[in-house]
């Protein structure tokens, strides 16, 4: 039987179209997804494409959308911005950044990209209302600050990330002014005074620093001395920083107003126990300009200019002292020695009120209420006379209570009185009325039997119109 003849031709013409066909296949598959993605828009990511911190490498246009969304869904869970002022912290609301994807795929190209984000401000204005302060916004350079808040949100900063409201003031760069000033004459040379004036002078306050006079005193080398000069240098302070936005922590009041300082404006100091401290709660710096010349004490605070300006008002109420009546057998009927003459006490509320720059009034609060408790007058008499009535017969006079009066006219305390004191017939004392302090120290009210009197009690005096200064 013949055998078939071998053709090389046909085997290499079969052999070709077999390899061929694999290269084909081979290409296809390598080629054939880059091929559809191009002719059909599904762009390829190129190799080093960066979108804030993604890597976008080898990543179609939807992959590299949903690989995005799912970032900035991961940060909005598990990371926050937050705004700081002083010792308080407000936590930006995550709907305040709104991220572009799309637009920030579209313009992507090789290399880093930024994510584009925008701030909605409204969202910003509200958390920085909840700081309470109503100056803040207006004291804030709010660019600088929506632009830093766009800029931690487009790098997908992770934890939390505090924003310091002082690093974005708005006045930083502006020439500073006297924002409050408070001139306190003096009757008298206090040389200790004159020395602690001039310790003081230039004095900083930090942003969100705590001013504490007893501390800073003893930083400076200062020894406090429980005196006049302590209570004016206080006080003077205290006056300057009443009509500004400073926030008081602790301020004192005696139980007698000296006679050289002005009502409302007290500030009590001592060694030991009591202090004036108040914190600075702007994003600034101001200085404790301090002056003594001419029997005159200036305290001025220097700094970047308020938002608003600020003035305080005193409305004080005046009572009258009780009469507190001794009688003595051996005085004569109907005579009368003045022990002590009594002194009126005072109720001084001190308002401080914030204005615009139309005058127009923005928000008024209430500082303090200083209370000086009246010094009761205090007489010596003789027992009255009785006279007999009808149907009746002569008495003696009551006298069951020596320590006790009901004559008419007077004012008794209307509480339990304690026993006389050995020695002092028919005396009767009161317990002490509590020293009342101001600033954050508890007060206590008046009682409705010191400001509404009883028949022949307190005349109660209150001043219609507010003093301003």
């Amino acid at each position: 039987m013949a055998q078939p003849e071998f053709k090389n031709t046909r085997f290499f013409m079969i052999f070709g179209i077999l390899c061929l066909s694999s290269f084909f296949i081979f290409g296809v598959s390598l080629y054939g997804s880059n091929l559809y993605n191009k002719s059909f828009g599904e762009e390829i990511k190129n190799k080093g494409v960066h979108v804030g911190p993604v890597s976008l490498e080898n990543k179609t246009n939807a992959e590299a959308e949903g690989l995005l969304d799912k970032k900035v869904a991961d940060w909005k869970m598990s990371s926050s911005i937050l705004l700081a002022y002083n010792e308080k912290q407000v936590i930006l609301p995550a709907d305040a950044v709104a991220f572009r994807i799309s637009d920030s795929l579209n313009q992507a190209k090789e290399g880093d990209n930024p994510l584009l984000v925008d701030v909605k401000q409204e969202k910003v204005t509200a958390s920085l209302k909840k700081f309470k302060n109503k100056g803040l916004e207006k004291s804030l350079n709010m660019d600088l600050l929506l632009h830093q808040i766009r800029e931690t949100a487009s790098i997908l900063a992770s934890g939390q990330t505090v924003l310091k409201l002082g690093d974005f003031y708005a006045e930083q760069n502006l020439e500073p002014v006297k924002v409050s000033t408070a001139k306190v004459p003096l009757e008298y040379e206090y040389f200790l005074l004159e020395d602690w004036v001039k310790a003081l002078n230039g004095y900083q306050i930090e942003p969100g620093a705590i001013f504490s006079l007893r501390e800073v005193m003893e930083k400076k080398g200062l020894q406090p001395k429980d005196s006049d000069d302590l209570a004016l240098l206080a006080s003077s302070i205290y006056s300057a920083v009443a009509k500004s936005n400073f926030e008081m922590i602790e301020r004192n009041t005696s139980r007698e107003l000296p006679g050289f300082i002005k009502l409302g404006f007290e500030a009590a100091v001592d060694p030991d126990e009591q202090d004036l401290v108040f914190q600075n709660p702007n994003p600034g710096s101001y200085i404790l300009d301090t002056s003594y010349k001419k029997k005159m004490v200036t305290v001025s605070l220097v700094g970047a200019p308020f938002p608003f300006t600020y003035k305080t008002s005193v409305k004080k109420t005046v009572y009258d002292p009780r009469t507190i009546v001794q009688y003595d057998k051996d005085m004569d009927p109907g005579a009368i020695e003045l022990l002590q003459a009594g002194e009126k006490g005072v109720l001084a509320a001190v308002f401080r009120a914030a204005y615009d720059g139309a005058g127009k009034i923005v928000e008024k609060t209430k500082l303090s209420e200083d209370f000086y408790p009246p010094v009761p007058r205090m007489e010596k008499r003789g027992f009255p006379i009785e006279t007999a009535t009808d149907g009746t017969s002569p008495a003696d006079p009551v006298t069951a209570d020596p320590g006790s009066s009901t004559d008419p006219g007077t004012a008794t305390d209307p509480g339990p009185s304690t026993p006389a004191v050995p020695g002092t017939q028919g005396t009767v004392t009161y317990p002490p009325i509590p020293e009342t302090r101001s600033g954050d120290i508890a007060r206590k009210r008046l009682n409705d039997s010191n400001t509404q009197s009883a028949a022949g009690q307190n005349n109660v005096q209150s001043d219609k119109g507010d003093k301003q200064e």
